[in-house]
């Protein structure tokens, strides 16, 4: 990744945040709703994509969870404390498809 380039049309890099054992974290700039986002770039081998998918799974229910405790009135918007999956999506790159 290069600081500049454009992902999934909508996601603009700025800056490294961070990096770990099977994935690197960067500052991005959202297109679409002009805020920023960390975005979280997987290694390619097949048991990191695995582990990926796993986490996309279970960031989307603690979303669907806060949202729903949210509708029925449990929790107030100002109390929710939980990171948002804005998106998810493959890069295919020159070491390969990235998720």
């Amino acid at each position: 990744m290069q600081i500049g380039e454009v992902y999934n049309d909508r996601f603009t890099v700025i800056r490294k945040l961070g990096w770990g054992h099977f994935s690197t974290v960067w500052y991005c700039k959202d297109a679409e709703t002009g805020g920023f986002v960390a975005m979280k770039v997987q290694k390619s081998a097949s048991h990191y994509t695995d582990a990926a998918y796993d986490e996309i799974d279970m960031l989307q229910t603690a979303a669907e969870i806060a949202d729903r405790l949210k509708a029925e009135g449990t929790i107030a918007e100002d109390d929710l404390a939980v990171c948002r999956l804005v998106d998810h999506f493959a890069h295919q790159g020159p070491n390969g498809k990235r998720e």
